[in-house]
């Protein structure tokens, strides 16, 4: 299964295609659903086989492979466009335990896409997501406590899960909580940040300490400013606007893309 992955990243398919089908052959899943998504932007015959395996992966019990199906119902790729049934396959792919899953059916539930908008249950599937390590769960349960939304306003959870999930957008809703508190406290030094910077601005230096220059680079960049030169205050309002950027990602982030493979088998 990691050579075949490892050929797929590598660009070189063709060579890996005949190391999955030979998983296939010997029962693994995982190689179903990773040849599924090699052949879903294939020719007609290849595209058609890519949901058969998908389909074949999640009747054996593969929660990715019933992610990926949720994912091609969803946004009509390979298959006739069928939101409802999306979100059905979203929901089983999460009680199967696919964490990534729970957050896609949450979002759906979020704005009504596919399904009634339901907010407590919104709620419920990115906790569900979050606790299973999923980011962007991470990020969306954040934004809940944040606001109050599905459950009881709790900006201190919404904090902890904003730090967790360590996403551009979190660093952005951490930013919103700490530019709506004058007179922050830096924690690391016990007393109001005066050094000069946002407080948003010394968290980010912070978590990117810990993650290493490189990482903290792109955190800095990715982060920091998506969550600082972003902010833009409304106008009469103390909270700075969402950019388009994130509102984007926040609408389209209940489709996202097929997962790559799930590492059970101990094929080749």
């Amino acid at each position: 299964m990691d050579e075949a992955a490892g050929l797929i990243r590598n660009g070189e398919k063709e060579k890996a295609r005949p190391l999955l089908e030979e998983n296939i052959l010997a029962g693994c899943t995982d190689s179903m659903v990773l040849l599924g998504t090699v052949l879903s932007d294939g020719t007609e015959d290849e595209r058609n086989r890519s949901i058969a395996l998908f389909k074949e992966a999640a009747e054996l019990g593969n929660n990715s492979g019933m992610r990926n199906l949720a994912y091609c119902y969803a946004i009509g790729l390979n298959v006739v466009k069928d939101k409802r049934k999306g979100a059905e396959l979203y929901t089983k792919a999460a009680e199967m335990g696919n964490a990534r899953a729970a957050c896609n059916i949450g979002v759906m539930l979020d704005y009504g896409n596919g399904v009634e908008k339901n907010y407590d249950e919104a709620f419920l599937w990115y906790l569900r997501s979050a606790e299973g390590g999923c980011t962007r769960g991470m990020t969306n349960l954040g934004e809940y406590y944040l606001w109050g939304r599905g459950t009881e306003k709790n900006v201190r959870k919404a904090e902890e899960w904003f730090i967790r999930s360590a996403s551009p957008r979190a660093f952005y809703r951490l930013s919103e909580i700490y530019m709506d508190c004058p007179g922050f406290i830096d924690p690391k030094k016990g007393r109001e940040c005066r050094c000069g910077l946002l407080p948003c601005d010394v968290q980010v230096r912070d978590y990117a300490r810990v993650r290493g220059q490189g990482e903290g680079d792109r955190l800095l960049q990715q982060g920091g400013h998506e969550g600082q030169s972003g902010c833009r205050r409304t106008p009469g309002s103390s909270r700075p606007a969402r950019s388009g950027t994130l509102l984007q990602e926040e609408k389209e982030e209940g489709l996202t893309q097929f997962e790559f493979l799930s590492p059970h088998c101990a094929s080749r």
